[in-house]
């Protein structure tokens, strides 16, 4: 199996500035547009998973926001009672797909890049939230499927998080 997401989180912690241990809960999860893998829809599954899980940020790849194919970023916006950041890498044909950050904590700045992609587009997500006064970085990143484009992607990721 090929991993073709990524999430980077950059959280630096000062104990000078922080008296209690502060822990966050992550999930990063490629829903494949709410479908399995014998493409039997699971989106409402996916809805109850995540509500379970409690956490705090949440990054989703292959994710659909059009009349096309489904209003799913929406969708758990609602359901999770989350902050949303939304970046579609395939606007074609009405079709909106792409990446989302969830978050327990409003969102101070979004940016959306789009890294070289070959068979299909793919890009960052960079979210940024405040927690107790020190800024969140969140790197929510779905990467091509093939090894080369991968290390292409992956350099191209690496001088975004340099600057």
């Amino acid at each position: 199996m090929v991993v073709v997401s990524l999430i980077i989180i950059a959280y630096n912690i000062e104990k000078s500035f922080f008296h209690t241990k502060k822990e966050l809960k992550v999930v990063t999860y490629n829903i494949h547009s709410g479908l399995n893998k014998d493409m039997f829809p699971t989106l409402f599954d996916i809805i109850d998973f995540l509500r379970i899980s409690n956490a705090d940020i949440i990054c989703l790849q292959e994710v659909n926001e059009s009349a096309k194919a489904g209003f799913q970023v929406s969708s758990f916006k609602d359901e999770l009672k989350m902050y949303s950041h939304f970046g579609a890498n395939v606007v074609d044909f009405g079709l909106n797909y792409g990446l989302v950050t969830y978050s327990k904590y409003p969102i101070k700045s979004e940016d959306h890049i789009y890294l070289s992609s070959g068979r299909e587009q793919r890009g960052i997500l960079h979210t940024v939230v405040n927690i107790d006064r020190r800024k969140l970085n969140i790197i929510n990143v779905h990467l091509g499927l093939s090894k080369e484009e991968r290390e292409i992607q992956v350099k191209e990721l690496v001088e975004f998080i340099k600057k």
